[in-house]
């Protein structure tokens, strides 16, 4: 998944999916987030996957400052 360089994008479409600004959207969410700025996820096995990783307290959230930081290594 290309996503280093894509912060302002991914940025945008966050927010469109948190429009509460909790800080995090929902794995479905997520992945729809992804799909707006061109970035295919493949099956449920990929999105468990990145949630493995990005969703330390295993909520079905993804936290939009650990998935930048991620994106900025």
């Amino acid at each position: 998944m290309q996503l280093k360089g894509r912060g302002p994008e991914i940025r945008r479409q966050f927010k469109k999916s948190d429009p509460l600004g909790q800080g995090h959207i929902s794995l479905r969410d997520f992945r729809n987030c992804l799909e707006l700025i061109g970035v295919k996820v493949g099956g449920d096995d990929s999105l468990s996957e990145i949630a493995s990783v990005l969703d330390h307290t295993l909520k079905g959230k993804i936290n939009y400052d650990e998935f930048t930081s991620l994106c900025a290594q």
